[in-house]
């Protein structure tokens, strides 16, 4: 606000505040009292009103300050928005200086202390209102749009130290390391606050001078930072390669698998929605040799900082989105998506809460050590035909990354059939069945067929009673958990011969 600002305004809105309200005219001498000190140190007059309590924000005039460069930040983002949440972090210097400003005008006028109104309300206030003006975005606090303005004023930044200095000093400050280098701690701004409550008035003028000394450079705009809240984007994906991990698989800065599911299908979602970075989250995970077939594996991807959120993007968007995946010369092979939607936040905790009560489907190609006969066969379908509990150790191939313990598992269904269309008494058939098995979660196949050198009891070898089993390959059919939501998900039809 500049000296031309009308005072007899001032003088008005200052009557609301309850801090000064006296009888007769006592509320307007009050009032020009403490404008006429504030103004002898200096003060402006934006923050003489913020001093005797305005409530009116139009009385903070606007300026036209800063808003250029806010706006062309936005317009180098293009955000697709209507509304943004704007908050301002400024100058901690603002603290003490408020403070001691009131210590000066209680000694000048011998009133008591009361609380000034936060210089970040009108701030943002003024630069809404320009912004408003200038873009259309209205100022909403719920806005999933964010904005962040930091205003720095060096000449002051360090003046707070002389609270270090009180006979009883709350500020304490201290060095400490942070990724190895050495940063100031312990002068945040709730404990500036807590120390300029607990500092006497007379220790304050023994360490600094009251009222402050005026500045003459202006604070500077430092950084705007925008960022819009993650949106989240759902499917479920069919792997129908044996080459490909889940995610990049890398250990010791190589990569073990040229491909994976989530390089098919992120970036094409980060693409549309214009974001910088992705985060890709599964119900569960099968290794990279293992197919992922059936109605496919449920998974989310949050989408990070999105320029074009979810929302502004069509039921068409989606259907091209999936359609250019399950396309892709390179890949469409391999993997395939289906469902490709738009989800809530909330609606994540579906396939977290689903990791530890979901069954899975799956069919294995598998060895054993003696010859397998129709008869042997069937003694062993009868045997399993009941659902059953097995106990596992933690498996040799995850100890590097689960801890040691030993889980309960259940086996839901299980079936054991010849090799389809061979021929029983060929010798190089009859070793060889497929089995078929549906798991409560957590659960792990390969460790139950092959027995993990033990670790996992019962295994297929000791229900068959015999040597030795093993794996040669594995399939997932079927992941029982509804995804995305109120999306039908139904179990494959197995037929057995």
């Amino acid at each position: 606000m500049t000296d031309a600002i009308n005072i007899k305004n001032v003088i008005t809105h200052s009557l609301f505040t309850k801090e000064l309200d006296t009888n007769g005219d006592e509320p307007v001498k009050t009032v020009l009292s403490i404008v006429h000190v504030l103004r002898e140190a200096r003060c402006c007059y934006r923050c003489c009103l913020r001093f005797i309590g305005s409530i009116t924000m139009e009385d903070y005039t606007a300026s036209e300050q800063w808003i250029d460069r806010v706006c062309e930040e936005l317009e180098k983002h293009s955000y697709k928005a209507t509304a943004i949440n704007m908050n301002a972090e400024l100058p901690v210097s603002n603290m003490h200086r408020d403070h001691l400003l009131w210590i000066h005008v209680g000694d000048q006028l011998a009133l008591e202390h009361h609380d000034i109104r936060d210089l970040k309300n009108p701030f943002r206030h003024i630069l809404g209102k320009c912004l408003t003006s200038r873009t259309g975005l209205s100022m909403d606090p719920e806005a999933p749009l964010r904005m962040n303005i930091i205003i720095q004023h060096e000449p002051s930044a360090s003046e707070h130290l002389f609270l270090t200095q009180a006979q009883n000093p709350v500020l304490k400050i201290r060095k400490v390391r942070q990724k190895r280098v050495w940063v100031t701690a312990g002068d945040g701004r709730p404990v500036i606050r807590q120390a300029l409550n607990a500092i006497d008035a007379d220790d304050a003028r023994s360490l600094t001078a009251i009222p402050p000394l005026p500045v003459d450079i202006k604070p500077t705009l430092a950084s705007i930072a925008l960022m819009h809240a993650s949106c989240f984007v759902a499917a479920r994906y069919i792997k129908l390669s044996r080459e490909y991990s889940q995610t990049p698989w890398v250990i010791k800065g190589k990569r073990l698998t040229e491909h994976s599911v989530s390089d098919c299908i992120a970036p094409v979602v980060q693409r549309y929605h214009r974001s910088d970075a992705y985060k890709f989250t599964t119900a569960g995970r099968e290794d990279a040799n293992v197919r992922m077939l059936g109605t496919g594996r449920p998974f989310y991807i949050e989408v990070i900082n999105p320029r074009t959120p979810s929302d502004y993007l069509s039921k068409e968007d989606f259907e091209k989105m999936e359609s250019e995946i399950n396309q892709a010369p390179e890949t469409k092979e391999a993997v395939q998506i289906r469902h490709l939607t738009k989800v809530q936040p909330g609606d994540i905790e579906h396939i977290k809460q689903g990791e530890e009560f979901k069954q899975k489907t799956y069919r294995a190609l598998i060895w054993m050590s003696d010859v397998l006969t129709d008869e042997r066969i069937a003694e062993i379908n009868v045997q399993c035909s009941k659902p059953f509990k097995i106990l596992q150790n933690t498996p040799v191939r995850v100890f590097q990354r689960r801890s040691a313990a030993i889980r309960e598992k259940d086996i839901h269904y299980f079936h054991l059939e010849r090799l389809p269309a061979t021929d029983a008494k060929d010798p190089a058939n009859a070793h060889f069945a497929v089995l078929t098995l549906t798991t409560g979660a957590g659960a792990y196949v390969k460790e139950f067929v092959h027995g993990d050198l033990g670790r996992t009891q019962p295994n297929l070898a000791t229900i068959a009673q015999i040597k030795s089993a093993d794996l040669i390959e594995l399939d997932v059919l079927h992941v029982d958990l509804e995804w995305p939501p109120n999306t039908p998900n139904p179990p494959p039809h197995i037929v057995h011969n």
